[in-house]
């Protein structure tokens, strides 16, 4: 249960962290990025709208100690696309960007498999203990 707790935190508080901090950074990692302005709104609009859904299920989950599946699996997925759309851009862009933005993008999409990965090993089998030990 802590494990749960601890998870979530890290999920929502990180993406919304980082969605604020390339939101006030954007006009300076644009150009060090190489990426367009509006790539780099995107990323941080991205992050705080998956932030806000992340927190939502957490203060839910502190609240009542609690999840429903459904969500939860809304959650692990959008931690899968969001990587792997991190790895599309890192291919889309490997020519027109520079390689901090590239290796902010291979960075995130790792961070992100890994986060889907533990969420799905740890907190799915929460939800379900029946079929945990099946």
């Amino acid at each position: 249960m802590k494990s749960i707790r601890i998870l979530l935190a890290i999920d929502s508080i990180g993406a919304l962290i980082t969605g604020i901090l390339i939101l006030c950074l954007s006009s300076f990692m644009a150009p060090l990025y190489e990426w367009s302005y509006d790539h780099v709104l995107f990323v941080a609009a991205g992050h705080l709208t998956y932030g806000t859904y992340s927190g939502i299920l957490a203060m839910g989950y502190f609240r009542k100690s609690w999840l429903p599946s459904i969500p939860v699996t809304v959650l692990i997925i959008a931690n899968a696309v969001w990587a792997g759309q991190c790895f599309t851009n890192l291919w889309l862009l490997r020519e027109d960007s520079s390689w901090l933005g590239l290796s902010h993008l291979a960075m995130e999409g790792v961070y992100l498999f890994v986060l889907a990965y533990l969420e799905a090993r740890i907190i799915i089998p929460e939800l379900n203990p029946s079929s945990a030990s099946e």
